[in-house]
This record gives structure tokens, C-alpha cells and sequence, in this order.
């Protein structure tokens, strides 16, 4: 028999498929590797870890700093975007040059960090796993060391199509708004169909309606905080249970990633006519945001070179 395994389960299952197709006595060790080395917090497993993910251990020669010149960030308990996010907040205060020693719980950070740094210009020092926590000394990118910038402007935003109105897809859209936020992109997120109940106020006032804008509303989740899951909704205990785990590992509530998204910048768009056909009215949308059609969101893709549609 061929014992098959791979990072995360999702390789190795097609590998194993593709074996047994092929007249082979085939198992697949779902759950992988990472799942493994979450589990056994030993030295020796995320030596393996890193080994397995290709991920480059950083090490350069920082200037030299005392220990009050170096800004602390501690970040544990954060998962992704928390800790990428708090760092661009933090980088955005202080000076080139500066250093942040920066402290994750998140394992993914330690990817993460890199390639956001290596996107923004910044440098990173030391980037490394230390008793499970991410542990990460970088500097503020110089403008003067910086490679020179080509005189063609290349499209660098990101915008994104929200039309679902399930609870675990509207998390995934605001989790990469807020990363691609923080990775210096501008991100504009155009709401559309069931995408429009994300966005509507707890609190909306009532408003006169039509009778079958009323009856469309009541079939309809009233906010953000009634989305039902996409899978295991389970008549809403599923949504009750997720909403319990992510409290339990601090992940930010869909609400709370809402108004961190805004707050950074993030450009958030009702479609009109989804609106009009849906039945909702400005008056039941959140503070802060605009209004447009199609054309709004496609001049935005002009500038943007990652295009979702979720």
C-alpha cells in the first residue's frame, strides 16, 4: 500500500486519486503536515514545517539600534489579516529606518510578513519561529534604497465583485480587503444582489416600501449579523457555532472587519440597480459608503491587477 500526504490534505487527495485509477492500493493521510505541526509544538516539527513550505528563515545584518530605539508589536492572539494589519498601522507611524519587533501567534505570519515587506520595500531582519510564536525584526523601507520605479504606471489595485450573501463568504471577501489594504493596494469592494444584505445597517430605520419590496425583505437577512453559512447553516445553529470559534481564537467579527476595512480605507460600493431590485434602500445601507453601477466598479479594474468575484 502507498501512504500519500502533503501540506493541508488537498495534494495528496488528488494524488491518491489519480493512483487508485491506476490500480494502486492508495491511502491519503488527510489533514497534512501543517495540521501535524500545529498539533505538536516541537522544535523538531516546525523545523519540518519550514522545511516542507520552502519558507526562507530571514537573516540580514540590521544597523545597529538599542533596545528603546526598537518599537514592540505584539500581536498574539490575532489571526490573519490582525497581524499584517496592525504592522502596516504601526510601519505608517514611524520614520524610515525604524525598526518594529513584531510577535505572532498566527504560523502564516511568518510567510506572510515576507512577502509583504518584500512588497512595500521594507526589510526584514530576522523572521523566525520561536516556542510557536512568529518572531520578526524589520526596518521601514528607505525611499532612497528603494529600486527605481518604471515611468509606466502599473496597475496595482485590487477590486472585488461581493455577491454572495452568506456569512463565511463575506468574511473570506473582508480578510483579503483588509490584507490587500495593508499590502498598499487600493481595494474597492462593489456589493451587489445578495451582496447588498453584508452591508445593511442593524439599526436601519423603517422605511415605506412597496408590497413586494416588504415581502423580499422579510425573506432577506436584516445586517450583517443574520448571514447564514454557506454549509452546516443547520437552520442557523451552524452560523451560532462558527461565530463561538472564531470568539474563542480571537478572530475579529465580520462587523468588527467591516469597519476596520473602512476605517482603512477601503472603498465600499452599492450597486444601484441590485438595489432597486432587491428592495433595499439607502437608508437600510451603512454610513460611509457610495452608490454606482456597473461602470463604478469597472473603471476601478482599470487600476487594479487582482479581480475577484465572490
Amino acid at each position: 500500500p502507498i501512504y500519500v500526504t502533503c501540506q493541508v490534505g488537498l495534494r495528496g487527495y488528488v494524488a491518491s486519486q489519480l493512483l487508485k485509477q491506476n490500480g494502486f492500493t492508495v491511502k491519503n493521510l488527510s489533514g497534512g503536515y501543517k495540521t501535524w505541526a500545529t498539533v505538536h509544538r516541537d522544535r523538531e516539527a516546525r523545523s519540518q514545517v519550514r522545511e516542507e513550505t520552502a519558507v526562507t528563515i530571514t537573516k540580514s545584518e540590521p544597523k545597529r539600534a538599542t533596545k528603546e530605539q526598537i518599537t514592540l508589536l505584539d500581536t498574539c492572539g490575532l489571526q490573519c489579516p490582525g497581524p499584517i494589519v496592525e504592522l502596516k498601522t504601526k510601519i505608517d507611524q514611524l520614520q524610515d529606518g525604524d525598526q518594529v519587533f513584531i510577535k505572532a501567534s498566527d504560523p502564516g505570519f511568518l510567510p506572510d510578513v515576507q512577502a509583504w515587506a518584500h512588497k512595500l520595500g521594507h526589510t526584514v531582519h530576522t523572521a523566525e519561529m520561536n516556542k510557536g510564536i512568529v518572531e520578526v525584526l524589520l526596518e521601514k523601507g528607505n525611499t532612497t534604497t528603494q529600486p527605481v520605479q518604471s515611468t509606466v504606471t502599473k496597475a496595482d489595485d485590487a477590486t472585488m465583485v461581493v455577491f454572495s450573501g452568506e456569512l463565511d463568504k463575506a468574511l473570506a471577501s473582508f480578510v483579503i480587503a483588509q490584507g490587500a489594504q495593508a499590502m498598499g493596494k487600493q481595494v474597492t469592494m462593489f456589493f451587489t444582489f445578495w451582496g447588498l444584505n453584508v452591508i445593511r445597517k442593524p439599526d436601519a430605520p423603517t422605511v415605506e416600501k412597496a408590497p413586494m419590496e416588504r415581502m423580499m425583505g422579510m425573506m432577506m437577512p436584516k445586517h450583517a449579523g443574520d448571514l447564514p453559512l454557506s454549509n452546516m447553516n443547520m437552520g442557523g445553529a451552524g452560523q451560532k457555532m462558527m461565530k463561538k470559534v472564531m470568539k474563542d481564537k480571537q478572530v475579529d467579527a465580520l462587523e468588527t472587519m467591516m469597519a476596520k476595512a473602512q476605517a482603512a480605507g477601503v472603498r465600499m460600493i452599492a450597486c444601484t440597480m441590485s438595489m432597486d431590485i432587491m428592495g433595499i434602500k439607502k437608508e437600510e445601507l451603512l454610513d460611509g459608503i457610495d452608490y454606482g453601477g456597473v461602470a463604478s466598479y469597472l473603471g476601478a479594474t482599470d487600476d487594479a491587477n487582482l479581480n475577484l468575484f465572490i
